[in-house]
């Protein structure tokens, strides 16, 4: 359950990657949010079943072979393994429990990832329940295996301290409608440590790892914003994104200042701070100094981490994120943006202490 990733503040790379994984999860958990309550249950369903769908799956066997894991091993060991060390190296705390060759279980232990903080609690048990569902049963076809089943026995909105599950494999065949099931569980295997499957540490230096979190959580807001467009165009998904992102600032504006090392309010701290974020999430930018009290940022290229290439609606609003962290930060704060033409993706932003309450 230890991190393999060594996040430590002094390393320059590791700051920037702690820093972009923190904005993305929240914007990841913002959007689901945002979702559930623009859409209801059904639609925040949907939602992860796009997600996690076949563009997800088409990456499994893949990445059996980036982790180091003999797809020809027992399912049930396969799979286990596979979903323990991806979300390890997507920063989630795992376990591990390989009872038999046949019955591997992997706990998601708390804190809940995806609804991190009180968001939690807003999430049904039944719609939890399906979201663990998606893809797990799907490894069984994936590995050619037409017996393995995947098992859901806990939950954190049960109030579990972990999401909880073991993949079984039967000595029969089974269909379609038996990949996955519920039981209840109330006493289940403790998890050994020592025995915890590793990364082989050459093929995995923390190089590879600093980005291969990047990728991962990066990942999944891009795919949210995948599915979000595929169901309901690009005018709802863009309202969708802009009410996340207002929301996140508002929410956690001050959280994200600390993360940073911004102490002041001034137009000098919020144009760091931007910047700041900008170099976390490997966004090209140029800052240029007018004066103290006014900045440009060139932004060129697109925009990280949705898919390319990103239209000037999205630009747009991705734009509402920094508007909004400005006015948690300083009411006198000016904080534009224009696209310099439409066939270039270079956008100025500007930044302007004006001297006086804007709102």
């Amino acid at each position: 359950m230890r991190d393999v990733l060594v996040t430590d503040p002094d390393i320059p790379e590791a700051r920037r990657c702690t820093q972009a994984t923190e904005f993305w999860q929240l914007l990841f958990s913002s959007l689901n949010l945002t979702v559930y309550r623009e859409t209801g249950e059904d639609g925040l369903r949907k939602l992860w079943q796009g997600m996690l769908g076949p563009r997800h799956q088409g990456q499994f066997l893949e990445g059996l072979a980036k982790l180091g894991i003999d797809p020809d091993g027992p399912p049930a060991v396969v799979a286990g393994k596979y979903h323990y060390l991806s979300n390890l190296i997507g920063g989630l705390r795992m376990q591990y429990v390989e009872e038999s060759p046949a019955k591997v279980w992997n706990r998601n232990m708390g804190p809940m990832w995806a609804f991190p903080g009180l968001a939690m609690l807003a999430i049904p048990t039944t719609l939890r329940r399906e979201i663990m569902a998606i893809w797990h049963p799907n490894d069984g076809p994936l590995l050619g295996s037409d017996r393995l089943a995947w098992v859901i026995t806990k939950t954190m909105t049960e109030g579990h301290p972990y999401d909880e599950g073991y993949f079984c494999e039967y000595p029969h065949r089974i269909g379609p409608s038996e990949r996955v099931r519920y039981e209840v569980a109330v006493r289940t295997p403790e998890c050994d440590e020592a025995a915890q499957p590793r990364l082989d540490p050459v093929l995995w230096p923390q190089a590879r790892l600093l980005k291969a979190r990047k990728r991962y959580v990066g990942g999944y807001v891009r795919a949210v914003m995948d599915s979000l467009l595929d169901r309901y165009g690009e005018r709802t998904a863009s309202y969708m994104l802009e009410q996340a992102l207002i929301g996140l600032a508002i929410q956690f504006t001050p959280q994200l200042l600390r993360s940073h090392g911004i102490d002041g309010s001034d137009a000098e701290a919020f144009v760091t701070f931007m910047t700041s974020l900008l170099r976390a999430c490997d966004q090209d930018h140029e800052l240029q100094v007018i004066d103290r009290l006014n900045f440009r940022i060139l932004v060129p290229g697109d925009i990280a981490p949705y898919a390319a290439p990103a239209g000037e609606r999205l630009r747009t609003v991705h734009f509402r994120f920094f508007e909004a962290a400005a006015r948690m930060v300083n009411g006198h704060l000016a904080v534009t943006r224009r696209a310099v033409d439409r066939d270039t993706p270079l956008e100025i932003w500007n930044v302007n202490d004006t001297g006086k309450w804007l709102w």
